[in-house]
This record gives C-alpha cells, structure tokens and sequence, in this order.
C-alpha cells in the first residue's frame, strides 16, 4: 500500500449529488492540478485513501479542525492531462455529477475560476474502489493490540 496516500474531497466542492455518489463509492475520477500531483507524487497503480471533509456551505475555507471522514481505498487506473474546456459527459458521469454544468461549478468552486475553463490544463484522474488489503488491517489491529 502507498504511504498514506489520500485523495481528500470536499463537500462544499462536490456539491450534494456528488458528494452523494462519493459516499456509495460511485465516483471513479477526479480532476486534479499539477500542483497537487508534484506534491503527493501520485502514480498509476497507487493505492490511496479516499476521504470527505464535510464543510459547512457557508464557509469558502477549510478551517483547522474540520475532519476527513474515509470513505474507502482506490487504485488509480490512469493520470491523463485534459483542457477543463474539453470535458464531456463521461467526465460528468464518473465524477458523480448530473450535468456538465454541476461539474464546470465545482472546478470554479475548487479554485479554476479566474478565467474561462478553457484557459485551464489539469488532469483527469480515474481509479477504482479496491477492498482494504486483509494482512494489511490485520498487522494495523495487531499494532493498535500492541500498544
């Protein structure tokens, strides 16, 4: 398993339909930024954690404290660059989204806002949900015994 890994979400960025899909595992990519895979150094095949950090609507930052609550462990499948003009209706579907629009809101949401979505480069991010590795959890309880 990759060392702690996480693909952190927000619900004040997903929305309500797609946190939703994110909560029954029903989301299969992400849209991330250069920035955010220089510093995680994430790679196909990772296995990561995914976690929701539930942000009251009202609030335009994650204040100290809020906490991510795990939702389960992913693969990642691919890392694709993609212009955030060119995204189409398989990304509104794997991403858990009902239209183009709920997706173009949460990217200006999550910070592409600026500008038009066309002048923005990110990368599309696929994975699929993995059950939690037995040995894995059965050393960490072993651990948690331990202490």
């Amino acid at each position: 398993m990759s060392a702690k890994k996480t693909l952190l979400f927000s619900t004040w960025i997903l929305g309500a339909c797609a946190t939703e899909a994110l909560q029954h595992k029903l989301v299969s990519q992400t849209i991330r930024s250069q920035k955010f895979l220089d510093e995680t150094k994430l790679e196909c095949g990772d296995i990561v954690q995914v976690a929701l950090q539930r942000v009251p609507l009202n609030t335009e930052r994650f204040p100290e404290g809020y906490v991510a609550d795990y939702i389960g462990n992913v693969k990642i499948a691919s890392i694709t660059p993609v212009n955030l003009g060119e995204l189409e209706a398989l990304d509104v579907v794997r991403g858990g989204f009902l239209s183009l629009l709920q997706l173009q809101n949460a990217l200006r949401r999550a910070g592409w806002r600026y500008k038009a979505l066309s002048c923005f480069s990110a990368y599309r991010v696929t994975f699929g949900w993995v059950q939690p590795d037995e040995k894995f959890l059965n050393e960490s309880a072993l651990a948690c015994v331990k202490l």
